[in-house]
């Protein structure tokens, strides 16, 4: 991006979020340390975010665009719609703070709260503001964006990545929980993209650094969910041993999955992010995902399923495929009894609309050089999605759910001989 476009850029961030700041004030009436704590953090987010998206010169305005709605989002928590903290990552990271740094640094927790855990640290270090979380949590959004890119234009060229990347940026679930401050779904997304970039690279260039990198990724996304240890298992295992040449392929992936089992083990033995996992002593207590199905989560009015729960693990198993149907396309139409049906039905629509163009185009997947990479994202997508699909009965969790899983989507759905895919760039 040119310097002058460069200032540009500067100049209407800059004022678009001087704007937010005279809405701030004339709805509270007030500029509390909290709210003064957030804006600082946003300007300096706004600054790395415009010179993030100026190396991409081709996108730098889409890129732009995408971090001033995540921003605007956390204009409109922080004004007025406060985000609730059903899952206590809030209030876990307040009770951590008064422990003190001592006692933090000598218990972090490997499990979901980890999230709270880094959270008690930025508000340690800057101060207690919930403003500057939701702002923090946009950036990691945009960074997201900015990954999603990348890929896209190494999977296929720079006017498809800018297309895929215009349909990531306003995508609805996207951005509704893009900026939320009791919310790891951000920092998630973030990670599984991370896996799936590191993943890539590993495809064309086998080399180390990528597979440590990968690994790293997937050690953190694990804690912060167990679910993306299973999508990491299957992508990295595939992609090790797609490009390997005939007759060399169990030797030459042996190192890489030796290394994988030995990470495995360690998160399993030390208890790390498997709260999600219904383990008991060590092994699968099927009874306890057979309660979830017929438990919490299958409580409200968006429940679902709620009178077909399997007798055993066996049941448990043939259920998964009706089970993913309904954590992807939920709401029905005959499940629409609201304003607030209607919402989650448009979003199971333009998951609808991803899915077919997904089977539409994977005929063309043997067209392209990246043919076993496509196949390596959309096994680790769908057994993860499984995975997810077998605790979830309740279809407000399930938006939340298959928002984390829109990216990876939106890059199969573009596999299209027109987008020349194969070609590097």
């Amino acid at each position: 991006m040119p310097k002058t476009k460069l200032q540009i850029a500067l100049i209407i961030t800059f004022f678009f979020m001087f704007i937010s700041l005279i809405i701030i004030f004339l709805h509270l009436a007030v500029l509390s340390v909290d709210l003064l704590i957030g804006l600082i953090g946003a300007c300096i987010a706004a600054i790395a975010a415009v010179l993030l998206a100026a190396r991409r010169r081709t996108v730098a305005t889409l890129l732009i665009v995408g971090f001033l709605l995540r921003f605007a989002v956390a204009i409109v928590y922080t004004v007025f719609i406060k985000d609730v903290d059903p899952d206590g990552y809030a209030s876990a990271a307040t009770q951590m703070m008064t422990q003190g740094t001592d006692h933090m640094i000598s218990n972090i927790p490997l499990g979901a709260y980890f999230y709270s855990w880094l959270v008690a640290w930025i508000w340690i270090i800057f101060g207690e503001s919930y403003f500057l979380i939701r702002v923090v949590n946009a950036f990691l959004s945009f960074l997201t964006l900015v990954i999603f890119y990348d890929l896209s234009r190494k999977l296929f060229n720079q006017e498809v990545a800018k297309k895929l990347l215009i349909v990531a940026v306003f995508f609805p679930s996207l951005i509704r929980y893009s900026s939320l401050v009791a919310s790891r779904e951000a920092l998630s997304v973030l990670f599984l993209m991370l896996i799936t970039y590191f993943a890539y690279k590993i495809y064309i260039s086998q080399k180390i650094r990528y597979l440590l990198s990968v690994l790293a990724c997937a050690l953190i996304a694990t804690i912060l969910h167990t679910g993306f240890f299973i999508y990491s298992v299957i992508i990295i295992s595939i992609v090790l041993f797609a490009k390997q040449k005939k007759g060399r392929k169990i030797i030459a992936i042996i190192p890489g999955l030796l290394t994988i089992a030995s990470l495995g083990l360690w998160i399993f033995s030390s208890g790390m992010g498997t709260e999600k996992l219904y383990l008991d002593d060590g092994a699968l207590d099927a009874d306890s995902l057979i309660a979830l199905q017929d438990g919490t989560s299958a409580s409200g009015r968006a429940a679902y399923l709620t009178d077909s729960t399997p007798a055993d693990s066996i049941g448990s198993l043939v259920s998964l495929p009706v089970r993913l149907l309904y954590l992807l396309y939920t709401p029905f139409p005959w499940m629409i009894k609201s304003v607030f049906d209607v919402v989650g039905f448009l979003d199971a629509v333009v998951y609808a609309v991803l899915t077919w163009y997904i089977v539409k185009n994977q005929k063309f997947w043997k067209l392209s050089d990246n043919k076993h990479f496509f196949i390596a994202m959309t096994m680790a997508l769908l057994i993860t999605l499984l995975g997810f699909a077998a605790g979830t009965s309740n279809y407000g969790t399930a938006l939340r759910h298959r928002a984390k899983f829109a990216l990876p989507m939106i890059v199969l759905a573009g596999v299209n001989p027109r987008n020349n895919n194969g070609r590097r760039t």
